[in-house]
C-alpha cells in the first residue's frame, strides 16, 4: 500500500456501513489540535479519484476543517468491496463502536462477499474448498458462536425489519429473534395438532380442551355462554397499572411479540363494572367469583360488586411468591405479593374451611411462559380446591384467559371450563400445552422448581 497526500475533493465517500459519527464538531477540534494521526484508507479508482474505504469518521471531521489536502493509504485499484468491507470493520473495531444494528449488518456483508468470492464450503474438513461462517468468525477474531448469531439476527432484521424497530440494544433484539422462532414453531405445532385424528378417548379430551380456548373479545364472546351456568368464575384481567408501559423487563412484550393488551387507569372502574356484571350473569347463585387485581382497586371492585348484587368483605387473599421484584429498588420494596379478592353470590361455602388466605408458589419460569403474566398451574388447582366442591364435575368461566392454565388446572382435577383470550398466540402454544401432556399431569414447575 502507498501512503501519499490526496486532494480532499477527489476522495468518494458512499455506501459506507456507519451512519452514526459520534460528536464531529469535538473530533474536528482535537485533529486541529494535534493532526491527523491516521491516514484514511482509500482505494484508487483510476481517472484520479479514490473510495473511501475506512476513517468515515476523519473524512467528515477534516471536511468540516475545510482541509483542501489529506493524507490517505492508498490500497491498489483491484481491491474488492470484500476487502474493502473488511477494512472497514476491523478497523472500526479499534475507534468509535458500531452501532449493534451496524456492526451485524456489516458481518453479514462479509460474510456473503466471502461466499460469493470463494463459493460456499460444503464439509468440515480443512482442505475443503470454499467459505463459511467458521472461516467469516476466524477472520474477524472471534467465536463461531457470535458470529453465527449476530448473522442470523442481521438476516432476521432484513426479513422482517418491523420486529425489530423497538429493539433498543443487541439483547433486546436477540429476545425478539428468540420469541419469534417460538412462536413459529407454536404455530406450526398447533397447526400439525389440529390435523390430528381424534380416536382414543385421551384425544377427545384434548380436543375438548382445546376447544375450550376461544379466541376474541371476551365481552362478546363470554356474553355468548349460558346464563347461569358456570359454578365459578375466575376474573384475571389486565390489572390498571399501565403495565405496557412500565414493565421494561420484558423486551418481548416491548416488542410487541407476547400479546398482552392493558386497560388505562382512567377507564378501570368502567372495566371492573363491565367485567362484574358479566361474571354475574354466568354464575350460579350460591357460587364465588375470584377477582385477580392490583390493591388500589380493591375498594372499588367491592363497591362496585355489592351494588351488582354480590356480598363480601374487602380483604384479599394473597399469593406468596418467594422473591420479588421491583420497577425501582433505590426507591420501592421488591413486591412478592398478588392479590384476589374471593366474592360471593348468595352464601356459597369455602371448601376448605380455616385454610389461610395466603398461597406460596413460585412464579413460573420465565423461559417457560406463555403469558407475560402467567400464573402457576399448581397455584390454580389449590385456588380451585378452595373454592369448590372435589365430589363432582364443576364448570368454570374464565373470560380473561391468558395462558390457559386455569383450563389446564381444572382439567387435572376433573373440571371442564370455557375461557376466551385476545392472543391467537396465546392459544397456539396452549395448544402444544394440552398435547405434551394429559388431564391430571399438567405441571408449570420441573421438580427441581417446584422444591
Amino acid at each position: 500500500m502507498e501512503r501519499r497526500s490526496v486532494k480532499y475533493a477527489n476522495i468518494i465517500c458512499e455506501d459506507r456501513k456507519r451512519e452514526e459519527l459520534g460528536n464531529i464538531k469535538e473530533f474536528a477540534a482535537n485533529i486541529k489540535e494535534h493532526g491527523l494521526l491516521h491516514p484514511l484508507v482509500v482505494k484508487e479508482l483510476g481517472d484520479g479519484t479514490f473510495q473511501l474505504m475506512a476513517g468515515g469518521r476523519r473524512y467528515a471531521a477534516v471536511g468540516m476543517l475545510g482541509w483542501e489536502d489529506v493524507d490517505v493509504t492508498i490500497c491498489p485499484q483491484g481491491t474488492n468491496d470484500l476487502s474493502a468491507r473488511t477494512i472497514e470493520l476491523i478497523e472500526n473495531v479499534f475507534r468509535l463502536n458500531l452501532t449493534w444494528q451496524e456492526e451485524t449488518n456489516l458481518k453479514l456483508d462479509i460474510d456473503r462477499l466471502q461466499k460469493e468470492t470463494y463459493g460456499e464450503k460444503n464439509s468440515t474438513s480443512p482442505t475443503a474448498k470454499g467459505w463459511s461462517t467458521t472461516d467469516t468468525a476466524k477472520l474477524l477474531g472471534e467465536s463461531r458462536q457470535n458470529t453465527n448469531r449476530d448473522i442470523v439476527l442481521a438476516k432476521a432484521m432484513e426479513m422482517i425489519p418491523a420486529a425489530f424497530t423497538k429493539a433498543k440494544t443487541k439483547k433486546d433484539a436477540m429476545q425478539a429473534l428468540k420469541d419469534l422462532h417460538k412462536k413459529k414453531k407454536a404455530e406450526e405445532a398447533a397447526m400439525r395438532l389440529a390435523t390430528t385424528l381424534t380416536k382414543t378417548p385421551l384425544d377427545f379430551q384434548r380436543k375438548k380442551l382445546v376447544e375450550s380456548f376461544m379466541v376474541g373479545d371476551s365481552f362478546e364472546k363470554c356474553a355468548k355462554l349460558t346464563k347461569g351456568g358456570f359454578d365459578l368464575i375466575e376474573l384475571d384481567p389486565p390489572y390498571g397499572i399501565d403495565l405496557d408501559k412500565n414493565k421494561d423487563t420484558d423486551p418481548a412484550l416491548l416488542l410487541g411479540l407476547r400479546e398482552y393488551k392493558e386497560v388505562a387507569v382512567k377507564d378501570y372502574p368502567e372495566f371492573v363494572r363491565k367485567s362484574l356484571q358479566l361474571a354475574w350473569d354466568l354464575l350460579k347463585t350460591d357460587r364465588w367469583l375470584i377477582f385477580w387485581c392490583g390493591s388500589q382497586w380493591i375498594q372499588t371492585i367491592m363497591d362496585t360488586a355489592i351494588e351488582i348484587g354480590f356480598n363480601g368483605k374487602s380483604i384479599p387473599a394473597y399469593w406468596i411468591k418467594p422473591a420479588g421484584q421491583s420497577l425501582n429498588l433505590s426507591r420501592w420494596l421488591a413486591s412478592n405479593v398478588e392479590t384476589f379478592l374471593y366474592i360471593a353470590k348468595g352464601k356459597p361455602v369455602i371448601c376448605k374451611p380455616g385454610r389461610l388466605a395466603t398461597f406460596n408458589f413460585n412464579r413460573v419460569n420465565p423461559d417457560h411462559k406463555i403469558h407475560t403474566t402467567e400464573k402457576p398451574i399448581e397455584l390454580y388447582e389449590e385456588v380451585l380446591k378452595t373454592f369448590l366442591p372435589q365430589d363432582r364435575e364443576c364448570r368454570i368461566a374464565i373470560p380473561f384467559l391468558g395462558s390457559g392454565n386455569t383450563l389446564l388446572a381444572a382439567a387435572n382435577l376433573g373440571h371442564s371450563g370455557v375461557g376466551c383470550d385476545l392472543g391467537a398466540h396465546n392459544r397456539d402454544q396452549f395448544v402444544v400445552r394440552v398435547h405434551a401432556c394429559k388431564p391430571g399431569e399438567y405441571k408449570s414447575y420441573t421438580q427441581e422448581e417446584k422444591e
